[in-house]
């Protein structure tokens, strides 16, 4: 049997009022490691880092069989079908909603945000290299180890699953991570555009060393 969803309408849904696990720890990262860290010449770590638009894609796709909130089979949301049924798997950089365009300042989405710090999204994950089901072994994204993106794939209400986005430890990029599953959790950030690359070429051997302007 089909269970109900705990909202009455899609609005009730996507109020955000309560911090979820994956973001407390992401809080408490930034706490650990930005606040109250300076560089080698005393600057501020927060001085690297600006807001920015972190997207929870939460749009329909055009074939979705429910509405979000009410008594239906399942919900299948847009990356799922962009990145996992269709053919072309493309991938977009676009947020199609305000509500999922979480920031820290309401001048860049929703101000819900404590820190400017997220997760990585699905079509971040298939741009740099990450497709369904293939292996990769040769990207920057593959760390050994699951993770979770924060891109909804689906949810299936006869079984009470939430399917989200997530990175396999093979660099795979999989559409069907239960919600319950164990996976780890890699911060994202954006950094000022007044930074510059002081030393390094990008490799693990010699990765880039950055300097405010």
């Amino acid at each position: 049997q089909y269970i109900a969803y705990s909202s009455t309408s899609l609005e009730a849904t996507r109020k955000d009022t309560i911090s979820s696990t994956v973001k407390t720890a992401l809080d408490n990262w930034y706490q650990t490691n930005i606040i109250g860290k300076n560089d080698n010449k005393g600057i501020p770590v927060t001085n690297y880092i600006v807001d920015g638009t972190f997207c929870n894609d939460r749009s329909f796709s055009s074939n979705n069989p429910g509405n979000g909130f009410s008594l239906v089979p399942s919900i299948h949301y847009s990356a799922y079908k962009r990145l996992y049924n269709d053919e072309s798997k493309t991938a977009t950089l676009k947020c199609f909603d305000n509500n999922d365009k979480f920031s820290t300042t309401a001048s860049r989405g929703n101000a819900k945000l404590t820190y400017p710090v997220a997760l990585i999204t699905a079509d971040e994950v298939a741009l740099a290299g990450g497709k369904y089901n293939m292996k990769n072994q040769d990207y920057y994204l593959r760390t050994n180890s699951n993770y979770w993106t924060m891109t909804p794939s689906l949810f299936a209400s006869s079984v009470a699953s939430s399917l989200d986005f997530s990175v396999y430890s093979t660099g795979q990029l999989y559409q069907g991570s239960n919600l319950t599953s164990f996976h780890g959790v890699r911060t994202v950030i954006n950094l000022s555009p007044n930074i510059l690359i002081s030393q390094g070429d990008g490799s693990i051997e010699n990765p880039y060393i950055l300097t405010l302007a």
